[in-house]
């Protein structure tokens, strides 16, 4: 009876070509995958290079860019996290205000505010800026 492998990731580095790769894990998920880059670029010889997820299964290559990797402070706790693990809050024209952390995100966004009502950053909008 064939077991059924589970399917792995590959997280890759840009070498000197670009069809040169240096291969950095095997890994279960995307998510995985993700945050092996994010220590990878939290070390102090990191050149800001892109990295490839890529599947064997499929031969599909996924790239992601440097700048998903580079700490932010976000605006509202002054935490130091990941561009790629923040989310933008949204004004109430559905118009993109800012980045900031998930957990201030639930904050600010989902959570009803000392009034009772939903935050939608509404106040924010300053009608000379459209």
């Amino acid at each position: 009876m064939d077991e059924k492998r589970p399917e792995l990731y590959v997280l890759q580095m840009e070498g000197r070509t670009r069809y040169d790769f240096i291969d950095k894990g095997e890994f279960t998920t995307y998510e995985k995958c993700y945050d092996a880059a994010d220590k990878i670029a939290a070390s102090p010889d990191y050149k800001d290079e892109d990295f490839i997820i890529f599947e064997p299964a499929t031969g599909f290559r996924q790239r992601l860019s440097a700048h998903l990797f580079q700490q932010e402070q976000c605006p509202e706790c002054n935490k130091t996290v990941s561009h790629h693990k923040m989310c933008r809050t949204y004004d109430c024209h559905g118009i993109p205000f800012r980045f900031v952390c998930h957990a201030c995100y639930e904050k600010i966004m989902l959570s009803k505010g000392y009034d009772g009502e939903y935050y939608t950053e509404a106040d924010e909008c300053i009608d000379s800026d459209y």
